[in-house]
């Protein structure tokens, strides 16, 4: 049985929790990439952030929504995704089904 509208609710949790984790790993590093502290506040290094790779994200996520699916009874489902992610002045976008264009938007200063 098919089940398009759970399968792309849970495509779009798996890509909010990447996100998430993405920006977590984001705060570290900048916060262990200042090296000490100046008046008590931590100094934050922006030009250290590794870059994104939204497509990578992506596909963790559709195998986390494809493994949870399997496990919740072998729901089959599809769906079309287009998302991005804002890293500082950076517009990374990807889009699913494959071919998958990936777009970088870099807003000038």
């Amino acid at each position: 049985m098919g089940r398009p509208g759970l399968w792309a609710r849970l495509l779009m949790h798996y890509w909010a929790l990447e996100c998430e984790e993405r920006m977590q790993l984001w705060k570290v590093e900048r916060a262990t990439s200042g090296g000490g502290t100046d008046s008590g506040l931590m100094k934050v290094s922006y030009g250290d952030e590794k870059e994104v790779d939204v497509v990578a994200m992506l596909q963790r996520a559709y195998l986390r929504t494809a493994i949870e699916m399997e496990r919740t009874g072998g729901w089959v489902g599809s769906t079309t995704a287009c998302v991005g992610l804002l890293q500082r002045s950076t517009l990374h976008i990807a889009n699913v089904p494959p071919p998958s264009p990936v777009l970088e938007l870099t807003v000038a200063r």
